[in-house]
């Protein structure tokens, strides 16, 4: 039993480090986590019948066999392009597994982070051009072997926990002097400076604006919640002071960029907000509208089933005149989830979204979760689902494992008064 908890535990951490770190390591990781898993489940099968998140995934699991034979019925000769989307589908079943290994442990959670951590700036600094040609700390071409709207939630994510904690070390510091919260604080700096390099250059409105809705979210909790946890509201202060400093940074590197980047495309927000959609122009705004309108249609052809796990064979089929012929993505996860599997795959989805939430709300109200980890976890999630409504991240590597790595991460605290196996 030991055994397979260690083997699992293992390839977890190796999954934490090499997320962004490598495609390729993070799938090995997780495949050798994914053993450890099923070797567990055969000795603790009693256990996770026990776990509502489990038994959701038991259930999700027969739905999407079933969903491909639905697809394949449907678009005959498509077996394999359903099939090979099964477990991107299949990501959030991995969460028990995780939240089992972790059981909160703030050891075990801590060092996952910083694995995390330390796999984002190796590879945040190999993608820096340092020892080849391009711009310094350029990263509008290439970054984590990825489309730049898709790296953009990642370090929007680092970011707001970097800012998060420094803000609690810069506290730390001021109320205690002590020399350990100055080297975390330099530790963050350290991390916090080409972050905000690389989250400026990467030319991309979703990330801007969702780290500026987050980072307002995470002062009025501070604000309203510190009372709570024995703070202050100097904490919400200090964090303020500090974000407008680093967006200040931010500007001064970049500023002309960003601002023409948001202040773009008045003519297709006109046609937009006068509700004209034959003539919204083929922008990149612009071409999101369209999109979506050919995903409702998609869905409505089908409501309460989908077309089946993929629907790649349909946008390849579409008029060239339509401007996103054989996109991989309709750019808004929500709409694609019921274009793909329905009204039935989306309640799964919320589902486990309202399990993992009230695990995580009952963990923090008993006092499991410290009050900048709640607010990390529900800042995760905030990006994560501004972010899937302009792009189709959920249905990409870095968007499913997101999903196993953060979402496993906070429900783990599901069992935090459990000794983790192992120990």
């Amino acid at each position: 039993m030991i055994l397979a908890s260690k083997f699992m535990l293992f390839g977890f951490y190796l999954f934490s480090f090499s997320y962004v770190l490598s495609k390729a390591f993070a799938n090995i990781s997780l495949a050798i986590f994914f053993i450890g898993y099923i070797w567990t489940l055969k000795i603790q099968w009693q256990h996770f019948l026990k776990d509502p998140l489990f038994k959701l995934s038991i259930i999700w699991f027969i739905y999407l066999l079933f969903e491909i034979a639905w697809g394949t019925y449907l678009y005959p000769n498509t077996f394999l392009l359903q099939a090979k989307n099964f477990f991107v589908l299949f990501s959030f079943s991995l969460i028990p597994g995780v939240a089992y290994i972790l059981k909160g442990n703030q050891q075990r959670v801590v060092l996952s982070l910083i694995l995390f951590l330390t796999g984002f700036l190796i590879r945040l600094f190999y993608d820096a051009n340092i020892l080849s040609p391009g711009p310094f700390l350029d990263y509008r071409e290439y970054i984590f072997s990825t489309d730049k709207n898709f790296a953009a939630i990642i370090i929007d994510t680092t970011m707001v926990g970097v800012l998060l904690f420094s803000t609690y070390f810069i506290i730390d510091f001021i109320q205690k002097k002590n020399t350990v919260a100055i080297y975390n604080i330099l530790i963050s700096l350290v991390v916090l400076i080409p972050t905000i390099l690389a989250w400026s250059s990467l030319n991309s409105r979703a990330a801007w604006i969702s780290l500026a809705i987050s980072s307002l979210f995470i002062v009025i909790i501070l604000m309203f919640q510190t009372k709570q946890q024995g703070f202050t509201k100097k904490y919400a202060i200090v964090f303020f002071i500090f974000f407008i400093s680093v967006i200040s940074l931010a500007l001064l590197v970049r500023g002309d960029m960003i601002i023409s980047k948001l202040t773009s495309e008045s003519k297709t927000w006109q046609a937009i907000l006068s509700m004209d959609l034959e003539n919204i122009p083929k922008t990149s705004i612009g071409l999101r509208i369209h999109m979506w309108h050919y995903a409702i249609q998609l869905w409505l052809q089908h409501p309460l089933l989908g077309h089946g796990l993929n629907i790649t064979h349909l946008t390849s089929n579409i008029p060239a005149e339509m401007g996103f012929k054989g996109f991989a993505n309709l750019h808004n996860a929500y709409l694609e989830i019921l274009a793909r599997t329905g009204l039935i795959g989306l309640i799964f989805y919320i589902s486990a979204l309202f399990i993992t939430l009230k695990a995580v709300f009952k963990a923090y109200t008993q006092h499991y979760i410290p009050l900048f980890l709640f607010i990390f976890f529900i800042e995760i999630l905030l990006i994560f689902l501004f972010n899937n409504v302009s792009v189709g991240f959920i249905f990409f590597q870095h968007g499913w494992q997101y999903i196993v790595l953060f979402g496993g991460i906070a429900y783990s605290y599901r069992y935090a008064q459990m000794k983790p196996e192992g120990e």
